[in-house]
Parts: C-alpha cells; structure tokens; sequence
C-alpha cells in the first residue's frame, strides 16, 4: 500500500500529512469439494498418480499465493493473485490407499502479512 500525502490548513498555513493506508489482513479459505458435507467429509479424494487441483481462495488485500502441496515436494514459487476466487494448482500425489496429504495454501499482502489455511487429501482405490 501506498503512503498518501494530503494538504490541510487554513489561508497562508498549510500542513502536509502524510496517511499510512492500512491493508486489510490477507485471509485464505481453502475450497471444499461439497460444501453441504465438508464438515462430515475429512478429506478430498484422489488416485495415486492421478493429477489432482487443490482449489482456494483469498479474502483482504492479499497479493501472492503459493502452495505447499504436503508431501515433501518442492513449495510452489510465491505467485502474484489475478483472480482471488482462482489460486488452484494441479499436483500429482502417489502413495498407498487411504494415505493422507495436507496442502497447505499460504497468502500475503504487500506488507507481507501472510495467512494460510489446510486442504486434506487421501488415496483411495483407483476405479476398476
């Protein structure tokens, strides 16, 4: 956020005063894949070595985002926010049935306040 200069006085006086603008604290929301069952659903299902996209959101003055996708691979690059109802991202996730993952999405503003929130996944059988 940018620093504001604003004049005030009366006649000749004049005062500058400088105005810090606030950023209003970033806030991720990981998005559930039924919000009407999200609070009895764990976890987001996939397929070992299916692609999958973990989907989010942010809320406040949030900038960037990146993803750490919660099994040991490499944290996503921070990424500048275009669209703050898109910050999904597709991974690959291989393990055993009924292994579980946590992704954890991260956002920051410009003062560099960061948030987070959690998206569970767990491996269940590949479809025969």
């Amino acid at each position: 956020m940018k620093a504001k200069r604003i004049w005030i006085g009366v006649g000749l006086f004049a005062w500058a005063v400088l105005v810090q603008a606030v950023a209003a604290a970033p806030k991720a929301v990981c998005v559930p894949w039924n919000p009407a069952v999200s609070a009895t659903v764990d976890s987001h299902y996939t397929y070992s070595g299916a692609t999958t996209r973990v989907k989010g959101i942010a809320r406040g003055d949030a900038t960037q985002y990146r993803w750490d996708f919660g099994d040991g691979s490499p944290l996503m690059a921070w990424t500048n926010i275009t669209n703050s109802y898109n910050l999904g991202a597709s991974h690959v996730y291989t393990g055993a049935v009924n292994q579980t993952f946590v992704a954890t999405l991260y956002v920051r503003n410009a003062i560099g306040e960061e948030a987070s929130d959690t998206y569970r996944l767990r491996i269940t059988p590949a479809a025969t």
